[in-house]
């Protein structure tokens, strides 16, 4: 399975999750500390790399920036239209990788901040570069610093998968920042608790999985794949046939000017 078939299969579970108690408060946070920083103003551009279904460019358009949000996947982006739409029209999408697509002119140096969050499309020192190079003013990445969830150890045990099987996750947090580093730049390094609680039907479980085992592991197939995961999702639920999910997790922010 590649990034974009991924991504598309996620789209609809990350708009369903968006006002999430533990996660709403945590995207608060990141706002706060934006503001905090000079970087999130009225009349700001800023560019949001990965932007899913739009959680983080309507924030910033609530506060009177201009966004424009890039993401490899066309479902995320449908669902973030529908997002932004509600809060204003000063924004604009691209459908892309950032790592592959063309770098626009106008983009060089034309955002006050360049902003990702637990983005992919981040996975090397080239996509920092592209970031530092649309920036006139600052970047922001988050990554985690670590993340420990139950129910994903529960499968990793269930399915004798390796203790350190990311389940699709390209790079961490610590590695981008020391390319941050590499490039010249001095980012100022923040942790921040990302720890959170959901409930997962066992087909939703199961789709999840699923997918990010096929995205870190292309010799897997869907066909063999399928029936052992939902077993043991099936297993894991509890009497109300829901799946009770613990992540507790630390978020790494990267600050830096440019």
């Amino acid at each position: 399975m590649n990034q974009k078939a991924f991504w598309d299969r996620q789209a609809e579970h990350f708009q369903g999750v968006m006002e999430t108690g533990d996660k709403s408060r945590y995207m608060h946070s990141v706002i706060d500390f934006l503001v905090e920083m000079g970087c999130l103003f009225e009349d700001s551009n800023i560019l949001d790399i990965g932007c899913g279904t739009g959680k983080y460019a309507r924030e910033f358009l609530k506060h009177g920036s201009r966004v424009t949000g890039i993401d490899l996947s066309g479902r995320m982006l449908e669902f973030a239209r529908q997002n932004l739409e509600t809060v204003g029209s000063n924004w604009s999408l691209v459908e892309g990788d950032w790592m592959a697509m063309d770098f626009k002119d106008e983009w060089i140096a034309a955002f006050d901040l360049v902003f990702a969050s637990m983005a992919p499309a981040i996975r090397d020192r080239t996509g920092i570069e592209r970031m530092c190079r649309a920036s006139r003013r600052s970047c922001f990445i988050a990554k985690f610093a670590e993340r420990r969830g139950v129910m994903k150890q529960n499968f990793r045990e269930a399915l004798e998968l390796s203790p350190d099987d990311r389940f699709g996750e390209a790079i961490s947090g610590r590695q981008i920042m020391a390319e941050i580093q590499i490039l010249g730049f001095d980012p100022e390094i923040y942790h921040q608790d990302y720890s959170w609680e959901r409930q997962w039907t066992v087909k939703k479980a199961t789709d999840r999985i699923v997918s990010e085992i096929l995205l870190s592991d292309p010799l897997q197939t869907e066909e063999s794949l399928r029936p052992r995961v939902e077993q043991a999702a099936r297993e894991m639920a509890g009497p109300d046939g829901m799946i009770h999910d613990k992540v507790a997790a630390t978020a790494l922010w990267l600050y830096w000017e440019v």
